[in-house]
């Protein structure tokens, strides 16, 4: 395919490498990209609220998967953001930057799209107003595994 000629309506492909695609392809639809948890894991560090993740790969072309977090305010919805961007540019292994970012400034609803999934960190009335957990309800909800969870929640869930 020549440079000049590239479709939108191709499927985006991971930028993560052999590990992130081997990790898709013997999935069985339940695998997740490493960069991804890693994008969980930063939402979290941050204390990110009802975190979800949607698997696409058969609803859309746009992406593969959907993560969605919430914070309570601006400045922790910004702060999320910087973290999950950081810990994929910095960390070992990943060294991802996101192919665009936007929402930040207003922070209402922060979008990070990394080509493969996509972030959504948006606040509390955003995350209802949109809706988008009924909007891509025919996607395969994916749980966050359980040691992506913090401690306090991971050790509730199993009690």
């Amino acid at each position: 395919m020549s440079e000049g000629n590239l479709s939108s309506s191709l499927p985006i492909q991971p930028t993560g490498g052999d590990r992130a695609e081997e990790q898709l392809e013997n999935a069985g639809g339940t695998t997740l990209p490493e960069d991804l948890l890693e994008a969980v894991r930063g939402a979290q560090a941050k204390q990110a609220e009802d975190l979800r993740i949607f698997d696409l790969r058969g609803v859309t072309s746009l992406t593969e998967f959907f993560f969605l977090c919430s914070g309570t305010n601006q400045r922790q919805n910004q702060a999320i953001s910087d973290e999950i961007l950081r810990r994929l540019k910095d960390s070992e292994g990943h060294n991802r930057l996101p192919m665009g970012v936007e929402g930040y400034e207003k922070a209402d609803w922060i979008l990070m799209d990394y080509g493969d999934f996509i972030v959504h960190i948006l606040s509390a009335q955003a995350r209802k107003y949109y809706d988008l957990e009924r909007l891509w309800r025919q996607a395969k909800e994916c749980p966050v595994p359980a040691e992506e969870l913090p401690a306090h929640v991971a050790s509730s869930a199993v009690s």
